[in-house]
């Protein structure tokens, strides 16, 4: 009964933390779906709280009494600017579901549920970009939003691919950005994987599936072409290598 437990536990975490990066980042959710998503996801979390938490409340009622007092704040705010603004709205909800998360996920776990997840995506995504490396067209398969800025989207799912909207023709965005909007967003969450990977080998080691979660985590950096990811992949090397 108690390995039923950890596991449905478990599979909890790992879902509301694939919710939270689908929110964090992905082209859909933070362009076209982002205040539907965000309050769907919220009463979710509230929901998997109390059910984890059932009989285990006391450390709720301190974040409660933060969330009551950001609450206010946020009414106070909108009062005195005379408006009611989303961005108010979504900045709470964004507090709300980090606060209710650390009831039910010690960030020692997180960081394991991280690295798994995030590395996933990253294979999911190594595969799409070697698809579309060699068969651009492919996206045409999949359903098309026009974007807001200067590519339009194609949305399988589990990746997202893009493709120039200020030419005549058909330009493919040949960068690996997964399901996120772009691959310099991408590539932050990618570079905190490098982080607790680098953790995780000082306090455990690697085993032959860590070792391949690893690596896919660095060559999906490499394939997001983003300078900003290289940097930093560089400066979180450099401050791990001396203690692994």
């Amino acid at each position: 009964m108690l390995l039923k437990k950890d596991t449905v536990k478990a599979g909890l975490i790992y879902t509301l933390l694939i919710a939270f990066i689908y929110m964090s980042g992905s082209a859909f959710m933070t362009i076209f779906y982002y205040k539907a998503s965000l309050l769907c996801l919220f009463f979710l979390t509230i929901a998997i709280t109390f059910v984890v938490k059932l009989r285990k409340t006391d450390s709720l009622i301190p974040k409660a009494s933060v969330l009551i007092m950001l609450g206010l704040c946020m009414v106070v705010s909108m009062v005195n600017a005379g408006v009611v603004s989303d961005t108010y709205v979504a900045v709470f909800l964004q507090i709300a579901l980090a606060l209710l998360f650390t009831e039910i996920c010690s960030f020692t776990s997180f960081k394991k549920y991280f690295f798994d997840v995030i590395s996933c995506l990253a294979i999911i995504s190594l595969v799409f970009y070697a698809i579309l490396s060699v068969y651009p067209p492919i996206m045409l398969l999949f359903p098309k939003t026009e974007g807001i800025a200067s590519l339009d989207y194609y949305n399988a799912g589990v990746y997202v691919f893009g493709s120039f909207n200020t030419f005549d023709t058909f330009v493919p965005f040949m960068r690996n950005n997964s399901i996120f909007w772009e691959p310099g967003c991408y590539q932050a969450f990618l570079n905190i994987g490098v982080m607790f990977a680098f953790d995780k080998y000082r306090q455990t080691g690697f085993s032959k599936w860590d070792w391949i979660k690893a690596v896919s985590l660095i060559i999906a950096i490499f394939t997001t072409y983003s300078t900003m990811g290289y940097a930093v992949l560089l400066l979180v090397v450099i401050a791990n290598y001396r203690t692994v």
